[in-house]
């Protein structure tokens, strides 16, 4: 389909910098809040959760920046041994490149992912979209441990609630655990994907993914009503991740990552999002 082929041109347009000249994204590791920490870059998030029985990485980024994961780990002080969990979101090149690598490093991760996501993996491969990952050596791996709807995994006294959220990709699930600061306890939400490029009516026709948007919708309203005081992104810009590092740095007062309002504002925004895509395509 020509519009689809059009969309991929633009795609690839946009990310050729980002592909070959990755440490021009590199965002210098830091702690959010309690035991969590921002590990992604610029484009990219990712998350590293310290437990007392070890570390948990909340997806792994592009194939082509995992020497900068790798590198923000280590920079806060902890070794690749100490990787216990790897959770991914949904199974996307940007959100599994570095995946393969960390689990062979750490020599005991286990890695995990939505049911749908993992059949997705076994069986239409194509769907990580590998094929734009900018590293042509990237292979698609298979998850240890598949997710259900309300599972928790656990690790120490840190447990991590995944909740189905498809839409973006059959499997997305969204994550959300509590971290504890100055005593005040924080619940962390991070929807899984909330990209819209996979919901476009080019996309659906050329997959067979028809259902897809019912089921995006209906994920926004699953998780709408949850209590979070902190949004994390799985994008740096969903959550404005880069502006909030700037107020820590420049000491305005409180952390700019605690907002219990935040996460309805952004999934109204997503809803729009979706809506005004709607729109255009019927114009």
């Amino acid at each position: 389909m020509k519009e689809y082929d059009n969309q991929q041109k633009e795609f690839m347009e946009r990310k050729e910098e980002f592909y070959r000249y990755p440490e021009r994204y590199r965002v210098e590791p830091f702690r959010i809040i309690g035991n969590l920490y921002f590990i992604g870059n610029q484009d990219v998030a990712a998350y590293l959760l310290d437990t007392e029985e070890g570390v948990i990485i909340l997806d792994t980024g592009y194939p082509t920046t995992q020497g900068l994961l790798i590198y923000s780990i280590m920079k806060l002080g902890f070794s690749m041994e100490q990787i216990r969990i790897i959770l991914h979101t949904h199974g996307h090149f940007d959100h599994m490149g570095a995946t393969a690598l960390l689990k062979q490093l750490s020599g005991q991760a286990v890695t995990y992912m939505g049911w749908r996501d993992g059949e997705m993996l076994e069986k239409q491969p194509e769907m990580a979209l590998a094929e734009i990952s900018g590293c042509p050596y990237f292979s698609v791996w298979q998850p240890d441990q598949l997710l259900h709807d309300n599972d928790v995994v656990s690790l120490g006294t840190t447990q991590i609630l995944a909740v189905e959220t498809p839409g973006h990709t059959d499997g997305t699930l969204s994550y959300f655990f509590f971290v504890k600061e100055g005593g005040v306890q924080y619940r962390c939400g991070l929807m899984g994907g909330a990209g819209l490029n996979t919901l476009t009516r080019a996309f659906i026709q050329r997959h067979k993914r028809s259902y897809a948007r019912e089921e995006f919708l209906q994920s926004i309203c699953k998780i709408y009503q949850e209590k979070v005081d902190i949004n994390l992104g799985n994008h740096s810009l969903q959550n404005f991740t880069l502006e909030k590092r700037k107020r820590m740095l420049a000491g305005e007062g409180g952390n700019p990552f605690v907002d219990s309002g935040e996460w309805q504002r952004f999934l109204d925004k997503t809803r729009v999002g979706f809506e005004k895509m709607i729109k255009n395509e019927r114009e």
